[in-house]
């Protein structure tokens, strides 16, 4: 598989978690930047 393959897959399969509901609330994504040592305002 090349590099676009590979691509076109991962958005079709984020969007399919879209669809699906499967999000993270805005704490959620706070919280893993904050891990990554970034302050979330």
């Amino acid at each position: 598989m090349d590099y676009d393959e590979w691509f076109v897959e991962e958005v079709e399969a984020g969007l399919k978690e879209v669809e699906e509901g499967k999000l993270a609330s805005p704490e959620e994504v706070a919280a893993r930047f904050e891990r990554w040592g970034v302050k979330v305002c």
